[in-house]
């Protein structure tokens, strides 16, 4: 078995997001700070958030977006910010911006949160899977919505 999929084995990222909320709610919460997670790649990302969400209230995990520093500094947002991001007649609501070095006009976000962009009719018609890496959107100032 590789690394990278050891250490995002469901069992594992159970058993971590278990150890993980457990700390949290003993040993930072009472202090009144916060925590960062890291992981080995989105996928995991995706996983350690989905897990935690069963283990903590859903709306103490934000979904976190990142673009480009150049293109925030002239959307005038800083890392932190509450953002939305519009795709046609979709709207993906309570992200939070965050500087990354990725190529300027781009940017990325966490999926399922932001699955809510792409149409049922955005798929690659020869292997049938849909657009994900290909969204155009449109990124606004926002105030933080964990109502969706």
């Amino acid at each position: 078995i590789g690394l990278r999929a050891f250490l995002k084995a469901d069992d594992r990222v159970a058993k971590v997001a278990a150890f993980v909320a457990e700390h949290f709610k003993e040993n930072v919460l009472p202090l009144g700070y916060k925590a960062f997670v890291v992981a080995v790649d989105r996928e995991a990302c995706a996983k350690y958030k989905q897990a935690l969400d069963k283990l903590l209230p859903p709306e103490w995990t934000e979904a976190v977006y990142t673009e480009n520093a150049n293109d925030m500094v002239e959307r005038g947002l800083a890392t932190g910010d509450p953002i939305h991001l519009i795709a046609a007649a979709r709207e993906a609501r309570g992200f939070v911006a965050v500087a990354y070095p990725i190529a300027r006009g781009s940017c990325a976000a966490y999926f399922p949160e932001a699955s809510v962009l792409v149409a049922l009719e955005d798929f690659d018609p020869r292997s049938r899977t849909p657009s994900y890496k290909s969204i155009p959107v449109q990124v606004e100032a926002g105030f933080r919505d964990t109502a969706g």
